[in-house]
């Protein structure tokens, strides 16, 4: 009887409190009033080379989010040493485009994003790129402030320069 009286007045064991729950806190939100939207507006100056050659050149103009885009593609018939050769027809073709957008970092900080994407034939058999093309494509953040120039570098000799009008 007396061990039952022991284990009645034993204290029993006493658990930790566990830990209190991590707190969640939301990333910030950048939300520009409709006014601070619009007002965002570039002109930018674009002129895209590729082997010394002048692919395309021209100026693009931006505002809030509507962005600035180009486009171009071109189709030949191929070479007539080309064309009667095992009886079947493939184009030569070729393509260009350009996408330039505005974007916004928050707190009235934005920047500039450049996508260019280059298709070109490829002179592989020997009849000027009929079957085979060769493609060249660059997506880059860059800033630029009224006024200034940069210039961006890709693949296969591409070179793009920007200058910011206003």
């Amino acid at each position: 009887m007396m061990t039952w009286l022991v284990l009645a007045v034993a204290p029993a064991a006493v658990l930790p409190p566990p830990p209190p729950a991590p707190v969640r806190v939301p990333p910030p939100i950048f939300q520009e009033s409709r006014d601070e939207l619009l007002s965002r507006k570039a002109t930018i100056e674009v002129d895209i080379r590729a082997g010394g050659q002048e692919l395309w050149s021209g100026p693009m103009r931006l505002a809030g989010r509507v962005p600035a885009t180009f486009s171009r593609q071109k189709s030949d018939a191929p070479a007539d040493d080309c064309a009667a050769e095992e009886n079947r027809y493939s184009g030569v073709r070729s393509s260009l485009s350009v996408n330039l957008s505005l974007m916004s970092y928050g707190a009235g900080k934005s920047g500039f994003r450049l996508t260019v994407n280059w298709d070109r034939p490829a002179d592989v058999n020997g009849c000027g790129g009929r079957d085979a093309s060769r493609s060249v494509g660059l997506t880059q953040t860059f800033n630029l402030e009224p006024g200034q120039e940069t210039s961006l570098t890709g693949d296969g000799g591409l070179t793009i320069r920007l200058r910011r009008r206003d």
